[in-house]
């Protein structure tokens, strides 16, 4: 679930992840794995994109709305990158950090 209040609304179905796996889906209905770990980016751009149809008819410019939308995925991956960064306490940055942060 995607809220633009920052309010959770959902907690479950949930489950944590024992050992990674960027295939782990705790939704067991979720037979697809449409909310895998791995696509909740894909699920994010998804549900922006949803809002930003539905309110499209109240943008005063609707390129610049575009722009959030075509920026998203570096947005995300800048910030999940720091994130990252922060809870494995790597301060310097390094050119293979995004390496890095991808081994399991």
């Amino acid at each position: 679930n995607t809220d633009i209040l920052s309010i959770t609304i959902d907690y479950g179905p949930y489950a944590f992840m024992d050992k990674y796996d960027p295939t782990f889906v705790p939704n067991t209905s979720d037979d697809e794995g449409r909310y895998s770990y791995e696509n909740q980016p894909r699920v994010a751009f998804f549900n922006l994109n949803q809002l930003h149809t539905a309110m499209a008819s109240l943008f005063t410019d609707p390129q610049k709305s575009q722009i959030i939308l075509d920026n998203f995925f570096q947005v995300y991956e800048r910030r999940y990158l720091h994130l990252m960064k922060q809870k494995l306490g790597w301060e310097e940055s390094d050119e293979n950090d995004e390496e890095r942060s991808e081994e399991r």
